[in-house]
């Protein structure tokens, strides 16, 4: 309890975007405890949903830098809204027969820092068969590196040249905007309901908008 006390505070005190102190203290509260959570095995994730213009963004970006202050070593800024194909293979690399093939930038960087934080900007303007690459972390804690990464230390996985990369140590966090407008509107209970019919609105629409991408 302790532990998720300092964090909790730890990441209130690193938020400065104004206007937004409910915001602040539910994502904040959120990442504390499941960072606090010792039977958590899988990568701590969270959704930030609302305006570019009410500091989206830059609330990401201070809860970021309060995690690093809290001994997470580096932070990585994805910008999802670049990869619009369906075969887009940069975050975990492509298989070596390829030309031009390389490591993934996401499962290099979490196998170099695995206490680490990766922001993914604008999570809601990618291509859902992107996104759909980082269900390993999210449901087991772990990424394939299809390419290899070429280290002493690293875990092979059997009859293959891909990497296993342990992402339980490193934190998630997406940015979406779409639908977002609705949270301001005056009509917004009568449209989008209220609590668990609100979320589940909320949360449709943002998968519907990773196919219109």
């Amino acid at each position: 309890r302790a532990r998720m006390l300092d964090l909790l505070q730890g990441l209130i005190g690193a938020c400065k975007t104004p206007g937004q102190t409910e915001a602040i203290t539910a994502a904040a509260l959120d990442l504390a405890q499941q960072l606090s959570d010792p039977e958590r095995k899988t990568t701590t994730a969270l959704l930030l949903h609302g305006r570019h213009a009410d500091g989206l963004e830059d609330l990401a970006r201070d809860l970021a830098a309060g995690l690093a202050s809290q001994g997470f070593t580096d932070v990585l800024h994805l910008d999802c809204s670049i990869h619009k194909t369906a075969n887009d293979k940069a975050w975990l690399g492509h298989d070596p027969v390829w030309v031009g093939s390389a490591p993934g930038t996401l499962t290099e960087f979490i196998w170099r820092h695995p206490k680490c934080v990766v922001v993914f900007h604008r999570a809601d303007e990618s291509r859902s068969e992107v996104l759909t690459q980082l269900q390993g972390a999210l449901m087991r804690g772990a990424l394939v590196d299809e390419y290899g990464l070429p280290a002493v230390e690293r875990s092979k996985m059997r009859g293959s040249g891909k990497t296993l990369v342990d992402t339980s140590q490193a934190v998630f966090i997406f940015t979406a905007s779409h639908s977002s407008e609705w949270l301001a509107h005056p009509d917004a209970s009568a449209v989008l309901g209220e609590g668990a019919q609100r979320k589940a609105t909320l949360i449709k629409a943002l998968k519907d908008a990773r196919f219109t991408h």
